[in-house]
């Protein structure tokens, strides 16, 4: 299990200054919910809740997890906006099947059977509708009690904020499904994107109450700059006609906004803060 790495869900999506091999941008683990049957808040749910098992304190499961039955016969976990993806973005996390469980501690797996299904899902249009990415009910064949790591390739989102979703679905008997450990990391091979991440694009003052300046050597091919704010709207565009631009957000709500610095040379991504 991850230590806890912070008290509020959208805190979460770390946008780093530099891309490496891979760059986290969303991680999960669950512990800031603690408890059993506590909400997921941010997530949207119908069954899954935080769940302590297999113990207490640090030898203990916390994570999120649903029971399957004839009262919940489909479930799934649903994401707030995660963006902008890279071309190549993977999402890893750790899950597994129960049958059911004495005093929070499993008597066995689940055997998939026919009728049960797990699968993944991305939407880019704030979930009015999803793309399945992955069935991966196969994956859970004989895997008994113990945390299954999973990973999935998303490609074709560059640039966009997406939501993504596990659905887990069954016709007969009872089970429970557990996540734990979600990260989503964007994959970036480029040398010319690494360069222009770390050589020629800088905020400051960050934070700021709102009036910040952005400073590029990319000035020859027109850079554009974008500012969304968290749940993934489009608050700010303009071109940079200048190596020094100026930016005025202080009429916008204090909090954490990405602003994203797009030119021929690449593509990068920061984090902003706007205080008051």
């Amino acid at each position: 299990m991850k230590q806890l790495i912070a008290k509020a869900f959208f805190i979460l999506l770390l946008f780093n200054s530099t891309f490496a091999e891979a760059q986290e941008i969303f991680t999960e683990d669950f512990t800031q919910f603690g408890g059993n049957g506590n909400p997921l808040t941010g997530w949207n749910t119908w069954g899954f809740k935080s769940y302590e098992r297999e113990g207490s304190g640090q030898d203990a499961i916390l994570y999120a997890e649903t029971e399957l039955s004839n009262a919940n016969i489909e479930d799934s976990l649903i994401s707030s906006p995660i963006g902008p993806l890279a071309e190549n973005s993977t999402i890893s996390f750790k899950s597994r099947l129960v049958a059911s469980y004495n005093s929070d501690f499993a008597t066995g797996p689940h055997t998939v059977a026919n009728g049960d299904k797990i699968s993944f899902w991305i939407s880019n249009n704030a979930g009015a509708s999803y793309n399945l990415i992955r069935d991966i009910t196969t994956s859970f064949v004989s895997t008994g009690t113990a945390l299954l790591p999973i990973s999935i390739a998303v490609n074709g989102y560059n640039n966009q904020f997406v939501k993504f979703k596990i659905l887990v679905s069954r016709t007969t008997g009872s089970w429970f499904f557990g996540v734990d450990d979600i990260s989503i990391a964007n994959i970036d091979p480029t040398e010319k994107n690494k360069s222009l991440l770390s050589d020629n694009f800088k905020v400051y003052p960050n934070p700021s109450s709102g009036k910040f300046f952005v400073t590029t050597s990319d000035t020859e091919s027109d850079p554009k700059v974008q500012i969304y704010s968290l749940l993934g709207h489009l608050v700010y565009e303009t071109v940079l006609d200048n190596p020094k631009f100026s930016f005025d957000m202080s009429n916008e709500k204090p909090g954490i906004y990405f602003l994203k610095f797009i030119s021929t040379n690449g593509i990068t991504t920061k984090r902003i803060v706007v205080t008051r």
